[in-house]
């Protein structure tokens, strides 16, 4: 059967689920160590060293995406397409009217780079929204919430990114230094304040990048070499090129039922001949004893995104869509509603061939 975006396999949590045996490690409730001897040489322990931080943080976010439901957004191509075509100047936190706050966005059917330069193709992003403020402890032992609080996006990107560790961070953290840790530009995280739910895109792109500044950048800047550089200038081509359409499709998920195209269901090539299963039961309680088996073995329905926008691209009547050079860029609005037009409802207009 041919690997497709209705596979379950096709997106990367169910992927590296089977690659690491996260589930069943979970089940038999073994844990991931670091192991190194006394025998390895530095090169060695720190080579092990970075792929134990990196295969943590994969975990890491695994986990979170597990345990905040399994939710996987796939969109279809000529979706994902429509919104890089789509402008996006300022980014209105308030505008996200998202149904859960944990889950992975596939954007692989773009097949998009995650540098000019580079083969290695980005699957996709963990999302995941912060909302509660931590509390702070006064000098007078009394605790108290941030009078300015704030949500923070989280942004953790995945694909075959083995190359660009070798390439970008061990240089830095090994290389140049005995010292190692899991920060790098495939991460980012983005914070909305209580009195600043409207930022300029270009702001947020400076913010993610700067973070990465920050953690990866020498205090004296007297130790900043052609190395550190050549890693931000990746950084800010990341942020610029993932960033607009990441939020185009929060936005986009954030539309009234009626304006989206949405549809949750199981995806194919299901172990244990699910699929077929499903399709012979007979019952409400013979579909619903498949469906919790489905469940146990850790696999959950699939919000499938776009799936008409597909169709329609298809269509050999189309004949537009074939001879047009040109696209006129789509962008988001506002349209007023309610008895005294005084609410305001969401909507996206789509670019446009011309």
């Amino acid at each position: 059967m041919t690997m497709n975006q209705y596979h379950y396999l096709y997106h990367y949590p169910y992927k590296i689920d089977i690659e690491r045996g996260y589930m069943q490690k979970r089940k038999d409730g073994t844990y991931f160590y670091l192991e190194t001897s006394k025998e390895m040489s530095e090169e060695e322990i720190g080579r092990i060293t970075c792929d134990y931080f990196f295969n943590e943080e994969e975990h890491t976010n695994w986990l979170w995406w597990l345990e905040g439901g399994r939710h996987v957004f796939s969109f279809s191509k000529e979706l994902l397409e429509m919104l890089e075509n789509t402008e996006l100047d300022e980014i209105d936190y308030e505008s996200f009217n998202l149904p859960v706050q944990d889950f992975y966005l596939s954007l692989k059917p773009l097949n998009k780079t995650v540098l000019k330069n580079s083969d290695a193709i980005i699957e996709g992003v963990y999302f995941r929204i912060l909302g509660d403020p931590s509390p702070i402890l006064t000098d007078e032992g009394v605790i108290v919430l941030p009078p300015n609080f704030y949500n923070q996006l989280i942004f953790s990107f995945v694909g075959d990114f083995d190359g660009l560790i070798l390439e970008y961070y061990d240089p830095i953290w090994h290389k140049l230094g005995k010292q190692y840790g899991s920060i790098d530009f495939w991460n980012f995280d983005l914070a909305f304040y209580k009195d600043q739910n409207l930022r300029p895109l270009s702001e947020c792109q400076e913010e993610a990048s700067g973070w990465f500044r920050a953690m990866y950048f020498p205090e004296d800047s007297s130790q900043v070499t052609d190395i550190h550089l050549d890693a931000l200038n990746a950084s800010i081509q990341f942020v610029e090129s993932t960033l607009k359409l990441t939020m185009n499709c929060l936005l986009y998920i954030s539309l009234p039922e009626e304006d989206k195209d949405i549809v949750l269901k199981y995806p194919e090539g299901l172990p244990f001949n699910f699929n077929h299963r499903l399709a012979m039961a007979k019952t409400k309680e013979e579909i619903s004893e498949i469906e919790n088996k489905i469940e146990d073995v850790g696999i959950s329905k699939i919000n499938f995104v776009g799936g008409s926008f597909k169709s329609k691209s298809q269509n050999p009547n189309n004949d537009k869509s074939k001879t047009s050079l040109n696209t006129r860029n789509g962008y988001w609005t506002y349209q007023p509603v309610g008895d005294n037009l005084n609410e305001k409802r969401l909507t996206w207009v789509k670019p446009i061939n011309v």
